[in-house]
């Protein structure tokens, strides 16, 4: 099997709103895809899945494994926003754990998620600010980095309109100019003014 294995938990699925549990199960949905366009669902684990969820899954054709207990493994990392470790690089032989997290409120976090292995953030530019945080493009971006993208190319080259937006918005509150904003997020000087007004 090539390429890095990828969990995703659902430990806080309860604490989620009828529509966020809607968009979660999109980006599952969407995570999967991903995931076959170049390897195969045994590379995807859905960990501590409430039993409701299971018919959903068996709809998506879903071969992976499908746990209602926490994953364990030998190489794991959490993949979390707030930690103090930053992720370099994409290791084939690593798990990477998603928090199966969408939170329009901001009120669930991934540091609620206790698993005892190390804990990464992913950055661009020395900041999570433009970094996604859909499951699926997360996976994209660590499944490109992982066949020879530099990780911070694959964060960019996925990086969605609103997460530019904020991005080009906090480099303009730094003193950074169009130009040199429009150099980070390979925009032009009129894409970048666009954002910033957004």
């Amino acid at each position: 099997m090539e390429g890095p294995h990828f969990v995703i938990d659902f430990g806080l699925w309860s604490y989620h709103t009828a529509r966020e549990k809607k968009l979660l199960l999109k980006q599952v949905r969407l995570s999967i895809s991903e995931i076959r366009k170049t390897c195969s669902d045994e590379q995807l684990t859905l960990s501590s899945v409430p039993e409701e969820l299971y018919g959903d899954f068996s709809e998506m054709n879903f071969t992976g494994k499908i746990m209602r207990t926490k994953f364990q493994g030998p190489t794991a990392v959490l993949l979390d926003p707030h930690a103090t470790e930053v992720l370099e690089k994409v290791d084939p032989t690593v798990t990477y754990i998603l928090g199966g997290i969408v939170d329009k409120s901001r009120q669930i976090k991934t540091k609620s998620l206790w698993y005892d292995v190390p804990r990464k953030k992913i950055e661009f530019a020395k900041s999570t600010v433009g970094v996604p945080d859909r499951i699926n493009l997360l996976i994209k971006i660590l499944c490109e980095s992982s066949r020879g993208i530099p990780l911070e190319k694959a964060v960019l080259v996925n990086m969605p309109r609103r997460e530019k937006s904020e991005r080009a918005n906090m480099e303009a509150s730094r003193g950074k100019d169009v130009s040199e904003i429009g150099t980070l997020l390979e925009l032009s000087p009129q894409e970048v003014k666009a954002l910033i007004r957004q």
